[in-house]
């Protein structure tokens, strides 16, 4: 055998150092405890989010028709002017009624505005969702068609507000047929 083909001797490899225990331990409660503060911080950043978003609801409802009633003023206004000149005497009938349209077209024009219709009824085939019925009329008309209205119904955009309380027509004994034997 050659130097050339003999084996090289091999280097003993020396044994990986054991990581000591005690650092290994001290690195991981380091790591929970770093972990724990995140924790804690985000519990305290939702808890207070959560605490803002209640705030901010409550500010909502608490104001949430303010731009409704600012609207209402000139209407609420109008009506008390013509009050003041009932008061004073110095307003004629057509006055007073002129006063009360303008007040009664500028509340129905902020209603609209805000989605808040009447609901319409005369004419109309009784519709239990829309009306409320307390009374019948005797009447030409076809049955259950509303032929009076007593008190109005509002919606506020697909939502019934208050039925219309109507009276609805009823075949007159007169008008029906006598029966055939």
């Amino acid at each position: 055998m050659t130097t050339e083909d003999a084996p090289e001797p091999r280097e003993e490899a020396a044994p990986e150092p054991q990581p000591d225990p005690a650092a290994e331990l001290a690195k991981a409660q380091a790591q929970a405890a770093e972990y724990l503060d995140l924790a804690k911080r985000a519990k305290a950043d939702f808890l207070n989010y959560q605490d803002r978003v209640r705030r901010e609801r409550e500010e909502l409802r608490k104001y949430a028709v303010e731009s409704f009633v600012f609207d209402l003023l000139p209407a609420l206004e109008s009506l008390a002017h013509t009050m003041a000149a009932l008061r004073a005497g110095t307003a004629d009938t057509k006055a007073v009624l002129d006063g009360v349209a303008i007040a009664e077209k500028e509340f129905l024009r902020v209603l609209a505005k805000n989605g808040i219709t009447p609901i319409e009824a005369i004419g109309r085939i009784f519709d239990p969702l829309l009306h409320e019925a307390v009374g019948t009329v005797p009447s030409d008309q076809p049955e259950n068609t509303v032929v009076e209205e007593t008190r109005g119904g509002w919606k506020i955009h697909d939502r019934v507000l208050r039925p219309a309380a109507v009276r609805i027509a009823q075949k007159s004994p007169a008008s029906e047929p006598p029966p055939t034997a």
